[in-house]
């Protein structure tokens, strides 16, 4: 497992792993695009957001996504029914980051905060 933290616009943070990063620059832009994506989507829901969650399971088979944010205490889980466009989008870039790394399947989770700091974590 590695994971990679960056701020948005600021000084690229080296990936931690225990193995060699698989990561490309390619593959960094394809994970600052899925942070926006997400953010974006979610502020308009819920503005006043703390953090937000996204959780993607890519398997050759079959993938699916969970989605949840935080306001204080309270933490309301996505419906991926009603946000159907945006988990498909969300699931598109989770594949091409996931075949990015010369991988068939893997589980990511992005969490992501009010001030759009950012940390991935790959399986």
């Amino acid at each position: 497992m590695f994971w990679i933290k960056r701020l948005v616009g600021g000084p690229r943070t080296k990936a931690t792993s225990e193995v060699p990063s698989p990561f490309s620059d390619a593959n960094t832009e394809l994970v600052v695009k899925l942070a926006k994506v997400f953010l974006s989507h979610v502020r308009q829901k819920a503005p006043d957001l703390d953090r937000a969650f996204y959780r993607a399971v890519i398997e050759p088979q079959q993938h699916g996504g969970r989605a949840s944010y935080v306001i204080g205490e309270q933490v309301t889980l996505m419906d991926a029914v009603q946000e159907r466009a945006l988990f498909k989008d969300l699931q598109a870039i989770s594949w091409e980051i996931v075949d990015l790394m010369g991988k068939n399947r893997g589980v990511l989770l992005l969490v992501v905060s009010k001030t759009f700091d950012y940390e991935i974590k790959f399986e």
